[in-house]
């Protein structure tokens, strides 16, 4: 249907209107074109009078609403309304300052770039290097959401990358007998066929990527405060 075809029953039931009003006044010698001309336009578009009147209603309902609408916009938000979530606010800075600089004092650089990414997961490592992994999840909470929505979702992401990174640990890994303050996979490799490499491979290449997706993850939140400009704790 084409569009003047679309809007020609609201207009009809707009005549229809009028040649009620007309009647209501008593302008009866207006009656006759209007009624004459809406019984035509019935009779070609094969409608019935109710459809008429209910069209003509919803166009006119639909413009208070439309109006209503506009009065609203032109208004705009209240003096008082809360800034849109991720506004960059003075306090909202100074708390995600405050959260960043906490979270790089528990899990330092030098740890993420030593242990997460560098470190060999088939070999060694002294038990402490992994605390502060256990700590970084002490700061898992509401109280240590981000305001800013991007770097939320980063901190997110790097929680759960090295909770994942710390159930391997868990599970895959055990201090050395004979001198408890070191882990490792608990197997070392025998040979090409050996059930021992099969299990020691497996091991540290689970460990390995998981380690380095977790040293990613916080890359890709630094680089947000990057973003950001907030800068290192001593800045």
């Amino acid at each position: 249907m084409k569009p003047w075809q679309t809007l020609l029953p609201v207009l009809l039931g707009a005549a229809w209107l009028l040649d009620l009003l007309a009647n209501v006044l008593g302008l009866a010698e207006h009656r006759a074109p209007v009624t004459r001309a809406v019984g035509d336009g019935l009779t070609w578009l094969g409608l019935g009078g109710g459809l008429v009147v209910a069209l003509a209603t919803i166009a006119v309902l639909l413009g208070i609403v439309l109006y209503l609408a506009s009065r609203l916009r032109s208004q705009g938000p209240p003096p008082d309304a809360a800034p849109r979530p991720g506004a960059t606010t003075e306090q909202s800075r100074a708390h995600d300052q405050r959260l960043l600089n906490q979270l790089r004092t528990t899990l330092p650089r030098g740890l993420v770039t030593a242990f997460l990414r560098q470190q060999d997961m088939g070999g060694s490592w002294r038990v402490e290097r992994m605390r502060p992994l256990s700590d970084l999840a002490m700061l898992n909470d509401v109280e240590h959401e981000f305001l800013d929505e991007e770097l939320e979702r980063r901190r997110a992401v790097l929680h759960e990358k090295v909770r994942a990174f710390r159930e391997l640990l868990n599970t895959r890994t055990f201090r050395e007998q004979h001198n408890p303050e070191w882990q490792g996979v608990g197997v070392v490799p025998r040979g090409p066929d050996h059930p021992d490499t099969v299990l020691w491979e497996e091991r540290s290449t689970a460990l390995n990527e998981a380690g380095t997706e977790a040293a990613d993850a916080y890359d890709d939140l630094m680089r947000r405060a990057g973003e950001l400009a907030l800068g290192l704790p001593d800045d």
